[in-house]
């Protein structure tokens, strides 16, 4: 009986003394459940561009290697940077991230999208047919332009460096095609000229430079329109570049890039 008491009398001291700590300890859990991050998500979804564009291409590459950390990257192909915008400002839409083109969309008047890195230069491309010649954006007024299709960075930054000089759809044939539908016009002596962003390794665009009666644009007044608008970068593609043995580009070509 004696033994009985002493072994009740020691579970109340213990729980004297434990009890504290373990409401403690249940109370620290419940806070932290209030106001730790939940897990980060085993499904997201990211916009790229056209398929045949490097996006969609980085898109794919990313999809693997999520998947070996067991996340699932729905790769969704679209028109481009400005169209991927609106998507990630579109709740309903369920895009979690998105490839955006520098330059694209005003960060004050978006405070809810946030930026993770900045990737690599894109230049902008402006090709022609070489019996123009045009030695500056001026002189494309009254021609035929693919300037890209709807929804594409290429389209706004082609638009916005044409308005500043001078040229509209009052005075200019403007084309809003994709990137495949411009190569195969300027190819063909459909349309004068074309605008197209892409990464330097695009074959599109090393295809483009090596094509017999095209010639690249080079930017001139570089260095003037960077300093318009920030977010452009002014490079330098140089001869021989892209093919020493067929010397191409046969001149070192000035870009703008983003």
């Amino acid at each position: 009986m004696k033994q009985k008491q002493k072994s009740s009398r020691k579970s109340r001291e213990h729980l004297k003394i434990y009890l504290p700590s373990l409401i403690v300890t249940l109370l620290g859990f419940l806070i932290a459940y209030q106001f730790v991050k939940p897990a980060p998500p085993k499904t997201i979804t990211i916009a790229t561009g056209d398929p045949q564009g490097a996006y969609y291409a980085f898109g794919q590459r990313y999809r693997e290697v999520l998947a070996q950390y067991g996340i699932t990257l729905n790769v969704l192909s679209t028109k481009g940077s400005v169209e991927n915008l609106d998507f990630l400002r579109n709740a309903e839409k369920g895009v979690d991230i998105a490839f955006v083109q520098g330059g694209v969309g005003d960060p004050a008047s978006m405070p809810e999208l946030g930026s993770l890195a900045s990737l690599y230069f894109e230049p902008l491309w402006v090709f022609q047919r070489a019996g123009m010649p045009a030695n500056r954006l001026t002189d494309f007024q009254g021609k035929r332009i693919v300037v890209g299709q709807e929804g594409s960075g290429t389209r706004a930054l082609a638009l916005l460096l044409l308005k500043e000089n001078g040229i509209a759809e009052g005075n200019t044939s403007i084309l809003s095609w994709d990137s495949q539908t411009a190569d195969t016009s300027l190819r063909s002596g459909e349309v004068d000229a074309a605008f197209f962003v892409a990464s330097p390794k695009s074959s599109f665009v090393r295809s483009l430079l090596a094509t017999e009666g095209l010639s690249l644009l080079s930017m001139e007044r570089a260095e003037a329109y960077t300093r318009v608008h920030r977010f452009l970068s002014k490079v330098t593609l140089p001869e021989g570049v892209v093919d020493f043995r067929e010397n191409i580009p046969s001149t070192s070509v000035r870009l703008i890039t983003e």
